[in-house]
């Protein structure tokens, strides 16, 4: 579990550093997880990747958003 949560808390400071430093760039970031990688993107960049997305996976983005946009807010439901 410690292993665990240490890792989560190292992931977390490196997200918030690249986020720190882009915004200190004047750039606004779009963060994007699959399974243990993540990456800070450019919003231009994010929908690149959404653009290829495929089957299951796009279906679960999709439900996401429709989510999103009905509550007005994002519901963190990461493990």
């Amino acid at each position: 579990m410690y292993l665990n949560v240490e890792s989560l808390n190292r992931l977390a400071n490196k997200t918030i550093n690249t986020l720190k430093g882009d915004k200190a760039l004047g750039k606004n970031s779009v963060i994007i997880c699959a399974g243990k990688y993540y990456a800070a993107l450019d919003p231009d960049e994010s929908m690149y990747y959404v653009a290829f997305l495929e089957g299951e996976v796009l279906d679960r983005f999709r439900k996401r958003i429709t989510q999103f946009r009905k509550n007005k807010y994002r519901k963190n439901n990461y493990p």
